[in-house]
């Protein structure tokens, strides 16, 4: 996503600059739709990772380290985006990325009780 992100600031800038010389713009219309139909899985996997290093650095790591409103400010990100990836269609038909955003949305879920810290 980071390189789709880059590339669309990239296809702005161009535009931006072929208006300065009142040349054509090129139509980058594919690039937005393809960051729009990769943003469900991108939020899945990046979910996933963020909340699996919390998760550990949580349980296993300094409990005097822990600050309580960063936990539960990314225990509310990670519970928001994760209840959204679930509802994605593209994701809720893919009985593997299904089964992975029940798993993690289970595993935020068992977390909440445990807080405030």
């Amino acid at each position: 996503s980071e390189k789709l992100v880059e590339f669309l600031e990239r296809t702005r800038d161009f535009n931006a600059k072929e208006r300065m010389m009142k040349l054509k713009l090129s139509d980058y219309l594919k690039v937005k739709q393809l960051q729009k139909r990769f943003q469900p899985y991108d939020d899945l996997w990046a979910t996933t990772n963020a909340w699996k290093m919390s998760e550990k650095a949580w349980y296993f790591g300094p409990f005097m380290k822990l600050s309580p409103e960063d936990v539960q400010e990314k225990h509310t990100k990670f519970e928001k985006t994760m209840k959204k990836c679930m509802k994605n269609k593209a994701i809720k038909d893919n009985d593997g990325l299904s089964d992975i955003s029940n798993t993690i949305a289970t595993e935020i879920k068992k977390f909440k009780p445990l807080m405030p810290l």
